[in-house]
């Protein structure tokens, strides 16, 4: 992150963290900037078990933060590995399932808004490949939903850690 160490008091996100393929990277990079007392509040989706093959490899179920969701066990110990302490990461009981029922999104992706009207959305995702189409990853997701129960695997999650206080 192109921000000085210790500048933060707080870093927060929204299903961002299962997007970005060095994990342990973005945990250090998280406790380099916090400041001492510092604190993570993050909203992911996480693995109870490996995803079956299919959605794993599925750029829908990436798209979707599903496919490149980590175990729980594995955000406890790289936030721990980052030297972050105070670790909880608590399930929120959200249906992941709900996902194929969505129209026009995909996954924790929201419809972007127009510039000029922040009333009015736009039909793009911000997250979605200009190659494809919209239509395309919410079908092929639904359809990956319709085959797996998700909830067998992942779940969604809220992962709050604190920078320690270093005392001389």
């Amino acid at each position: 992150m192109p921000l000085p160490d210790s500048s933060l008091d707080c870093v927060i996100s929204n299903c961002i963290l299962s997007l970005a393929p060095d994990k342990p990277a973005v945990f250090r990079e998280i406790a380099r900037v916090l400041k001492p007392g510092g604190r993570v509040a993050v909203s992911e989706i996480a693995l109870k078990h490996e995803l079956p093959e299919a959605v794993g490899r599925s750029m829908a179920a990436y798209v979707g933060c599903i496919a490149g969701a980590i175990l729980i066990e594995a955000y406890r110990s790289g936030l721990s590995g980052a030297r972050l302490e105070h670790i909880q990461i608590v399930e929120n009981g959200a249906d992941l399932n709900a996902y194929a029922k969505l129209e026009n999104h995909t996954g924790c992706c929201s419809p972007s808004m127009d510039p000029g009207s922040p009333f009015r959305v736009v039909s793009e995702l911000c997250c979605v490949p200009a190659t494809a189409s919209l239509s395309s990853f919410h079908d092929e997701l639904a359809k990956l939903l319709s085959q797996y129960d998700i909830n067998a695997a992942a779940v969604s999650v809220r992962v709050y850690a604190i920078k320690p206080v270093t005392t001389a």
